[in-house]
């Protein structure tokens, strides 16, 4: 391509001292509509990393041959013609597309002896009108000119990589030419200038949780504490990165600091529509919708990592029917010594269809949970004395429909009602022999509705109560709602939500009507993300 524009750049030159007076002004502003009009392709078919060294270049060329301003070597083509019709070939014929042609088909002969070009410049002016006596003759076979222009317009479309431009022939000569400024160098992407860069986020969490009137279902607390996750890591091109850090939770008042803490690390893979996650990291990467039954907001508070794989698929957004599905294996706990196993596996999964307006979607929790220790505080022991429950199951499943109404109510940030089934499964493995499955049957339905941050969100539970043995090992072995411990009751959530790129604060009031009980509940939280912050 630089020996492209070299060609140009003679043209110019040497139209601008033609002698002839009529010529010299016509061929001077044909010259330069043609020389603008390439460069304005030039700037479209090249790349953008790519345009800036070869403009570059061309000025410097440019620079040189007007030192040696006797060097015209005027394509007689143009001068043999009359002015009228050189002014139509040039302003029709692609001739970027024949320069370049020229320079692909015999790149040596423009470098084999530059010095032969300026021996005797003079010579080629004597007679400047012996040029121009027999212009048709120039011009008898104009497809001479363009017998491969098919293939060569193919070379010319193709956009020359880094490589290409590398390998590439380039004009040599005796005067050593200086290096492009850095300054006018093409910027590459930072993946492309080194595949490995800095990553870091220094997460905040602010969390406030009052809970009154819950007894006999839950009894009553006040939750008050923050908490930190820094981390940093190595970003690996555009999708990859390896990242290690921790958490600290520190509850308000508390005398041990800190409360609560562990370490991430972790490998991140995260592609257009696929994602995955290796190691110890945050809970806050899941994107299923799990409902209360599953997994309570302060649970996930003051238990913010997996231990595991995250396996995403997420669909593209604009497509008629799109969702996502989701698959987490967390190893949250167990004692390989004394063979303790404490694990669960979570999937979760939803589909839109009818252009967003209708969804269906499910859930399914399976907790494998083989700690005696813990499972021998319902009190049953064998006549040796040893612990007789080894293990407990407990599989929780929900599969729901709805209907969404913010592509018809554009003004609402959250429209849509659904209704579905939320059930359970558990039992219990004794030494004396297995215990029999408690299956709870239940239905769930509601709504919720959301404009500028301000919202309302309702919903009913109705079936058989969940959380068998809630009353033999609490709410530290149960992660969920105990409300749904009755055979009925209903929530309403009044709230207020602000969120940008990096900061989202939520404060709610929700009211639990039950079976001769009524609860109320003030829930504050506050998250940034770094991350998405500035971006590392």
């Amino acid at each position: 391509m630089i020996r492209n524009i070299s060609i140009i750049q003679n043209l110019k030159t040497q139209t601008q001292s033609t002698p002839n007076k009529h010529r010299t002004n016509m061929k001077k502003q044909n010259t330069n509509h043609t020389i603008s009009q390439i460069f304005l392709i030039m700037a479209f078919i090249l790349p953008q990393n790519v345009y800036p060294q070869a403009f570059h270049q061309a000025l410097h060329n440019e620079s040189l041959q007007a030192t040696h301003h006797n060097q015209q070597n005027l394509d007689s083509e143009s001068l043999q013609m009359p002015a009228k019709q050189a002014k139509q070939n040039l302003d029709s014929m692609p001739f970027f597309v024949i320069a370049r042609r020229e320079a692909i088909q015999n790149p040596e002969s423009r470098i084999q002896n530059p010095e032969s070009r300026i021996q005797n410049p003079e010579s080629r002016i004597q007679n400047p009108e012996s040029r121009i006596q027999n212009p048709e003759s120039r011009i008898q076979n104009p497809e001479s000119k363009t017998q491969n222009l098919d293939s060569t317009q193919n070379l010319a479309t193709q956009e020359p990589t880094l490589t290409t431009l590398a390998t590439q022939p380039q004009t040599q000569s005796n005067t050593t030419q200086p290096q492009p400024q850095p300054y006018l160098q093409p910027r590459l992407p930072q993946s492309a200038e080194s595949p490995l860069y800095l990553r870091y986020n220094l997460g905040f969490d602010f969390f406030l949780d009052n809970t009154e009137g819950s007894d006999p279902y839950w009894a009553t607390r006040t939750l008050y504490a923050i908490r930190i996750a820094p981390e940093i890591g190595m970003g690996i091109g555009q999708n990859h990165s390896i990242m290690f850090g921790g958490f600290a939770i520190q509850n308000m008042g508390a005398s041990t600091i800190p409360t609560k803490a562990n370490i991430s690390a972790y490998y991140r893979y995260e592609g257009e529509i696929f994602r995955a996650y290796f190691g110890i990291f945050g809970r806050r990467y899941w994107r299923g919708e799990y409902p209360l039954s599953f997994f309570r907001q302060d649970f996930l508070f003051f238990n913010p990592n997996t231990n595991g794989v995250l396996l995403q698929y997420i669909s593209h957004q604009d497509s008629a029917i799109n969702g996502y599905a989701e698959f987490v294996f967390d190893w949250f706990g167990g004692n390989l010594a004394k063979r303790f196993d404490e694990f669960f596996v979570l999937a979760s999964g939803k589909v839109r269809f009818l252009n967003n307006y209708g969804f269906v979607g499910g859930s399914a929790l399976l907790y494998h949970f083989k700690n005696d220790e813990v499972l021998s505080q319902d009190g049953a022991f064998t006549p040796s004395g040893l612990p007789d429950t080894q293990l407990m199951d407990k599989i929780y499943y929900n599969a729901y429909i709805g209907v969404d109404f913010v592509p018809l109510l554009r003004a609402m940030q959250t429209a849509q009602i659904q209704f579905g089934a939320l059930s359970s499964i558990e039992r219990k493995r004794r030494l004396s022999g297995l215990g029999a499955f408690h299956h709870a049957m239940g239905y769930e339905g509601g709504f919720k509705l959301q404009y500028k941050g301000f919202g309302l969100e309702e919903s009913y539970y109705f079936g058989d109560g969940q959380m068998y043995y809630y009353s033999e090992y609490g709410e530290n072995f149960y992660d969920g709602l105990p409300f749904y411990r009755a055979d009925r009751f209903n929530r309403v959530n009044v709230f207020y939500e602000y969120r940008n790129n990096w900061l989202k604060a939520n404060l709610s009031f929700m009211f639990f009507s039950l079976p001769q009980t009524f609860a109320l509940q003030q829930m504050l939280t506050l998250s940034i993300d770094t991350h998405r912050l500035f971006g590392k």
